[in-house]
C-alpha cells in the first residue's frame, strides 16, 4: 500500500471513530443545501431527499442519509462524508420521477455545499397506475377518463377519444372520426404536434391510451396521396400512403368545449413565422440568434455522414472556433413555419432536410428534421441527405 493510500485510510478511520465516539453521526462531516421544484418551478414540500454515497470508502453512518423538504422546497442534509461523491434523489411512496441532479461532490469537513440551482423534477408518474401526474401536491393526474371513454388532458385542455385497436388506413380513420358520437361528437383527426404533446421525453405513453402496440397515429394530410403520422407521445413524424394501414391507429381530438379545434393548414406544423430580425449574419458567416442567444455556422451543402460532420465542426475556425454538434432540441429552435422551402431562414442556405445532432451509441446518431418537431435515428455511416451545423453560446 502506498503512502498516500495509507494516509487516506487513516483519515477515513479517524473521521469514522470520531463519529462513533460522539454518538452523533452529524457531528462531523459536511452538508449540502438545495431546493426541490417541479417542472413548472413550483416548490415541492414534504418529500424525502436521499443522499447515497457512490464512491469509496463506504463507511457505516455515511453511506445513505436523508431529509424532508420544507414548505418552500428547501432541504439540508448533514453528516455527509467530506469530499466525497453522493447521488441525490427525491423519494415518494406515491410516485416516481426523473430529476436534473444525479451526482454532487460534498465539501471539506465542516463545510456546506449550496447547490447553485434547484433540483428539478421533470416529470412524475403514479406508482399505482403509471399515469403522468399534473400536480405533486394533490397527485392530480394529467389525464382523466370519463365513463364514456373521453380522455381529458389537463395540461392542454384537449379531449381525446381512441379508435378501434386495429390497423386502419387514412380513409377509414377519417370516417371513424367523422361518425364518432362519443360525448356528442365534434371530433377531428389530430395534428402531429398534438400527438407529440401527449407524452414526455423518457416516458412511455400514458396507460389511458390502451392500444396494444401502435406504431403510428394518423395526423393531418400531407398531400392528396399521403398523410402524416405521429408516434404516440413522441416527437417523431413521417408521411405514409393513405392506403397504408399496417400498424396505424386513429385518435379523435377536440377542444374541451366539445367544438373541434381549428386544425392547421394541411402539411403545416408549428407556430407562426418569426421576425427576420431574429437572425443576424456576420461577414465571416456566423449566424446569431437573438431569441436563444446561440451562434450558428453552416457546413457544406452536401451529403455528410456523422464522422464527417464531427470532423467539420471540430476543424471549423469561423470566428475563432469553439463549435460543437447541436442537439435535436437546439436544432428545433431554428424552425420558422412557412419560411422558405425548408422552414428555415435564408441565412442557413441548405438544400437538405436533415441535420446531424447528438449520438445515441457507437453506431447510431440522431438527425433533426426541419419541421421543428421530428427526429430520427440514422446509422452514422449514412450520408444521404445529412447536413451539418455547428453551434456555440455567444462569446
Amino acid at each position: 500500500m502506498g503512502r498516500l493510500a495509507r494516509w487516506s485510510l487513516i483519515f477515513a478511520l479517524t473521521l469514522y471513530l470520531a463519529a462513533c465516539g460522539t454518538g452523533n453521526e452529524s457531528a462531523v462531516g459536511s452538508a449540502v443545501e438545495g431546493k426541490l421544484v417541479d417542472w413548472s418551478g413550483k416548490p415541492v414540500a414534504k418529500v424525502t431527499i436521499r443522499a447515497g454515497k457512490i464512491d469509496l470508502p463506504i463507511l457505516k453512518g455515511y453511506e445513505e442519509l436523508e431529509t424532508v423538504t420544507k414548505a418552500d422546497g428547501s432541504f439540508r442534509i448533514s453528516g455527509l462524508f467530506p469530499s466525497s461523491r453522493y447521488g441525490l434523489s427525491p423519494r415518494s411512496d406515491k410516485w416516481e420521477c426523473k430529476t436534473s441532479v444525479g451526482v454532487i461532490d460534498s465539501g471539506p469537513q465542516g463545510e456546506t455545499v449550496v447547490l447553485p440551482s434547484p433540483v428539478v423534477i421533470h416529470w412524475a408518474v403514479s406508482k399505482s397506475g403509471g399515469s403522468l401526474i399534473m400536480d405533486l401536491a394533490t397527485l392530480a393526474p394529467r389525464f382523466t377518463v370519463s365513463a364514456e371513454g373521453i380522455i381529458t388532458d389537463a395540461q392542454t385542455g384537449l379531449e381525446w377519444v381512441a379508435g378501434p385497436d386495429r390497423d386502419m388506413n387514412y380513409a377509414q380513420a377519417e370516417q371513424w372520426v367523422a361518425e364518432c358520437k362519443v360525448g356528442g361528437g365534434g371530433w377531428r383527426i389530430p395534428t402531429v404536434r398534438e400527438i407529440a404533446s401527449l407524452g414526455h421525453e423518457g416516458v412511455d405513453r400514458d396507460p389511458v391510451f390502451t392500444f396494444k402496440d401502435p406504431t403510428d397515429i394518423w395526423a393531418e394530410p400531407h398531400d392528396s396521396f399521403t398523410a402524416w403520422t405521429g408516434w404516440l407521445g413522441a416527437s417523431v413524424r413521417r408521411w405514409m400512403d393513405r392506403d397504408d394501414s399496417d400498424g396505424v391507429r386513429v385518435l379523435g381530438v377536440r377542444s374541451r368545449s366539445g367544438t373541434p379545434a381549428v386544425a392547421p393548414e394541411a402539411g403545416k406544423v408549428g407556430t407562426q413565422p418569426k421576425s427576420a430580425a431574429r437572425f443576424t449574419v456576420s461577414a465571416e458567416g456566423l449566424i446569431y440568434d437573438s431569441e436563444t442567444g446561440l451562434e450558428w455556422v453552416v457546413g457544406p451543402d452536401k451529403d455528410t455522414n456523422y464522422a464527417q460532420a464531427e470532423q467539420w465542426v471540430a476543424n471549423c475556425t469561423v470566428s475563432g472556433g469553439g463549435w460543437r454538434m447541436p442537439t435535436c432540441k437546439e436544432l428545433s429552435t431554428l424552425y420558422q413555419e412557412g419560411v422558405g422551402d425548408r422552414n428555415l431562414g435564408p441565412e442557413f442556405g441548405t438544400s437538405g432536410w436533415w441535420a446531424w445532432a447528438e449520438p445515441l451509441d457507437s453506431s447510431r446518431a440522431f438527425r433533426s428534421y426541419f419541421d421543428g418537431i421530428s427526429k430520427a435515428l440514422f446509422d452514422r455511416a449514412d450520408a444521404v441527405c445529412g447536413r451539418v451545423f455547428g453551434v456555440r453560446s455567444r462569446g
